[in-house]
């Protein structure tokens, strides 16, 4: 039992610490793809933390002999476990808590299944929509990604994942904006295509919905968007910079794409933030920097509440001991 709470409280902390730390990393010092990896192998630990501290309400008994070796290997001979804690056969109250452990376990998995098979159908059936209703009027032009040109006068463009992913462009761009600006657009979205980021952007976005108690669960769509955008800001400024991807910002206007589930370079919130980060971006990191970068993210992010519940149960296990 320490042990199952000592995991469910240290993924209760990590939830709530780790979405403060990483927003407190600054993009324009750091990769954003680095910030990425850091967020999702922080919600990768958070879940595999949650998922020990259920599991280990199952076999109560089990796991206090574990930690009953643990403690007198720990600590003085001297020192005995408390008597109060069973060597045979858990008590009742324990046996009831492995009960509600394997019932809440079964929850949660269930949930994360159902949200995610309802998220990805609702998300094939607005696509396979959006292309059909587009792809009437939108003027095609091979490559990959595929690219479709849609005739309304408005400044806006997006893209949309799937086999193939699509990027979807309005003739007003052309009108509107300079010829290296709509380069930096397209090559804007490609990014997104190329980096995967709608699936991260559908993965956070489930994971809010299955579970929006988690506070770390609730912050990661809109910090994963954010995200998103910067890194594919970032690979547009590589190939036609910064000024051009700046000024593709201020000349382009939104429109609503949630029916169509896409992400496109200017959405609905404000864009100051990502002019700022274009003008004061840091020289963009060697591939083997950014390998290394991302290897110690991931695993720090990802080991973070295991080794937090490590602490806690070491902890209350100490503690225990040198109270009888």
């Amino acid at each position: 039992m320490i042990i199952a709470v000592g995991l469910l409280l240290a993924a209760a902390l990590c939830s709530w610490l780790a979405p403060r730390l990483l927003l407190a990393l600054d993009p324009r010092r750091f990769d954003p793809t680095l910030l990425l990896a850091c967020w999702f192998s922080a919600v990768a630990g958070v879940l595999i933390t949650i998922g020990l501290g259920l599991a280990a309400l199952l076999l109560p008994g089990h796991l206090l002999l574990v930690a009953h070796g643990a403690g007198h290997g720990l600590l003085p001979a001297s020192m005995h476990w408390p008597r109060s804690v069973p060597h045979g056969s858990p008590p009742a109250w324990e046996k009831a808590a492995g009960d509600w452990g394997c019932v809440l376990l079964c929850i949660v998995a269930l949930r994360l299944v159902y949200v995610a098979a309802r998220s990805g159908r609702r998300r094939i059936r607005t696509r396979r929509d959006c292309l059909a209703t587009l792809r009437g009027t939108a003027r095609e032009e091979p490559g990959q990604p595929l690219t479709l040109w849609v005739p309304h006068g408005r400044p806006f463009a997006f893209s949309m994942a799937g086999r193939p992913g699509v990027v979807v462009v309005t003739d007003g761009m052309t009108h509107h904006l300079h010829p290296l600006h709509l380069a930096a657009v397209l090559a804007h979205e490609r990014a997104h295509l190329r980096g995967r980021h709608h699936a991260l952007v559908a993965c956070a976005e489930a994971l809010k919905a299955a579970l929006p108690v988690v506070p770390l669960f609730r912050i990661a769509p809109s910090a994963v968007r954010e995200l998103v955008e910067v890194a594919a800001d970032k690979r547009a400024a590589a190939q036609y910079g910064p000024a051009a991807v700046a000024s593709a910002l201020q000349q382009a206007s939104g429109a609503p794409t949630q029916e169509a589930d896409g992400l496109m370079m200017v959405g609905p919130g404000s864009i100051e933030l990502r002019l700022i980060r274009l003008a004061d971006a840091m020289p963009r990191p060697g591939r083997f920097r950014r390998s290394v970068s991302c290897l110690a993210g991931v695993l720090v992010a990802g080991l973070f509440p295991v080794a937090s519940a490590t602490v806690l149960v070491a902890v209350t296990i100490h503690v225990l001991l040198l109270c009888h």
